[in-house]
């Protein structure tokens, strides 16, 4: 699975272009990787489609409806409309959600 989150974000322009940057966030991704599911900051985004947001807290979910918002780094900036549910992670996936909370960081870059 780490094998295809950094491949995952090799592909970003801002990685393939910045040889610092990409080992950085190599790093990153593999010590959030490492570290799993539980240690991974809550408030961090898992993903968004449209204007719903999954944000991780503790061991659930909580997927919002959000209005005039924007996610830098897997950090959300704006203002929940409302709460859609609330999602308990089962252990066994738990590291898939990792993983796509760990590409939702490095694809929400904000562009410079």
């Amino acid at each position: 699975m780490l094998n295809k989150i950094i491949e995952t974000i090799n592909k970003l322009p801002e990685v393939q272009s910045n040889k610092i940057y990409s080992e950085q966030a190599i790093s990153d991704a593999t010590q959030m990787f490492t570290n799993g599911w539980n240690t991974l900051e809550d408030g961090l985004v898992v993903s968004y489609k449209g204007n719903q947001v999954a944000v991780k807290n503790g061991n659930t979910i909580i997927i919002n409806m959000m209005n005039d918002f924007s996610i830098n780094l897997g950090k959300i900036n704006g203002n929940v409309d409302h709460q859609v549910k609330i999602m308990e992670i089962p252990e066994a996936k738990k590291e898939a959600y990792l993983a796509q909370a760990i590409i939702t960081k490095y694809y929400t870059l904000k562009k410079a």
